[in-house]
């Protein structure tokens, strides 16, 4: 009798075996997709950060009286159900905005500025105060904001523009 069970008994260990390895490659490949995807989406997200900055590049280029404007910018609250950063940096004289996930920062996307010379960007942090509330500046904006803006700052001869948040008073 013991003799007819041992091939079950392996038969069906194999078969776990097996199942657990499907099961493994399915949640992989799951993964895979889902990342993938997310990168799309802060592809999206970083070029469309990165053409209202141009944007306002262009409105201070027509603008030389000492002023700030602002932008509300409609960005996703999430990717994915993953909180994600925007961020404008420096890589070796060219100004990137990046978009990555909060939780797997390898997940990331960048765009290019292409600003004319006599525009600088700002990566302080700072309060400007503006007619109905005050903008918060930085060189970082995370997902879930309620108002992300992009905002120029006009003093003069000098252009400053950046990223932030808005705060209504």
């Amino acid at each position: 009798m013991p003799q007819v069970a041992l091939p079950h008994v392996i038969g069906t260990v194999t078969l776990i075996g097996l199942l657990g390895i499907v099961i493994f490659y399915a949640n992989d490949l799951n993964m895979h997709v889902k990342f993938e995807s997310a990168k799309t989406q802060l592809r999206d997200i970083s070029e469309y950060v990165s053409s209202e900055i141009m944007a306002m590049a262009n409105i201070a280029n027509l603008s030389h009286n000492s002023s700030i404007i602002y932008r509300v910018i409609d960005i996703p609250d999430d990717v994915n159900g993953y909180g994600y950063a925007i961020e404008i940096v420096n890589d070796s004289g060219a100004w990137i905005v990046r978009a990555y996930l909060d939780r797997y920062p390898s997940i990331k996307t960048e765009s290019y500025l292409y600003l004319s010379g006599g525009i600088n960007i700002s990566t302080d942090i700072e309060i400007i105060q503006v007619d109905n509330g005050r903008i918060i500046t930085g060189y970082k904006l995370y997902s879930g904001v309620r108002y992300p803006v992009v905002w120029c700052r006009f003093e003069g001869m000098n252009v400053t523009i950046g990223i932030g948040r808005f705060e209504v008073s």
